[in-house]
């Protein structure tokens, strides 16, 4: 059977997007998969906003390739600037190759591949065992467990603020405060009761900013994974320019949620040109 290496980077939002690209390589191009986390160990370690292997909390089919299984694919070094400039100009080997090539060529043998595609269609098909996989295991969840059951018997409302690596961006597109207020008017015309949970890199300047919602915990100590297994399961959803809460919003199993999503879902002004899909149910605005 032909393998298929896949290169895992970047937060554990996009971490999920590459297990789910994955997943329909296996099913659909009949590739075995295992999976590179190398890049959470190359050098130099980002200093700020530090990305690491998170993956492997939930309950999904991880198999890691040894170093001897990847070099047999690819050629690289351990310096992460080094290897960005291998991959911009044509990367490590021949093997190599992105999500499209695989989904548009029959004739390909074992693979090495990076990147990841945002298939709703895919997603939405296979989400009730998505809602399996990417559930926390049992043992990461001692720390949250007291309010996922305060959660569960409210109006909960996650409100997701990203603002931390956007301001290290001069083209950052980061959601103000005006955002927030559209927001919360119509979460308050449909809900009687609303109860506002905040999650956020940057949670004091929520404090600051966001005292005008009412009644509102801010949600603070957790790792973006916590942080990722208690949004899913508040109610009802308002989300940030993020994968992370992107997911929040699909992976929430209430019937009856409301998810409110910027329709600018771009993180860079750059980036504007990126798609990326919504459900029909969700209100973007």
């Amino acid at each position: 059977m032909k393998t298929a290496i896949i290169e895992l980077v970047g937060g554990i939002g996009n971490q999920m997007f590459i297990y789910v690209t994955a997943k329909r390589i296996s099913e659909e191009k009949r590739y075995a998969i295992k999976f590179d986390p190398a890049y959470y160990s190359w050098w130099p370690r980002r200093k700020t906003f530090a990305r690491r292997l998170d993956l492997d909390k939930f309950n999904v089919n991880l198999e890691i390739a040894n170093e001897k299984e990847v070099r047999r694919l690819i050629w690289r070094t351990n310096n992460r600037y080094f290897n960005v400039l291998l991959k911009r100009y044509g990367y490590f080997s021949k093997n190599f190759r992105k999500p499209k090539d695989v989904f548009n060529d029959k004739g390909l043998k074992d693979i090495y591949m990076s990147g990841f595609e945002r298939n709703l269609n895919y997603i939405e098909k296979n989400i009730k065992n998505l809602r399996k996989e990417f559930s926390l295991k049992e043992k990461y969840k001692e720390k949250i467990k007291n309010i996922l059951e305060k959660i569960k018997k409210e109006d909960s409302v996650s409100i997701n603020v990203r603002r931390g690596d956007l301001t290290e961006f001069k083209d950052g597109n980061i959601l103000g405060v005006d955002h927030y207020k559209k927001t919360l008017k119509i979460i308050k015309n449909k809900i009687k009761n609303p109860r506002f949970y905040v999650f956020s890199d940057d949670i004091e300047w929520c404090k600051k900013n966001l005292d005008f919602i009412k009644p509102i915990t801010f949600v603070e100590g957790n790792s973006a994974l916590e942080d990722l297994e208690v949004m899913k399961n508040c109610k009802h959803n308002i989300l940030a320019n993020s994968s992370l809460s992107w997911w929040a919003g699909m992976l929430n199993e209430n019937k009856n949620k409301i998810i409110i999503a910027p329709i600018k879902f771009y993180h860079r002004e750059r980036h504007k040109h990126k798609k990326i899909a919504f459900p029909k149910e969700w209100i973007l605005i």
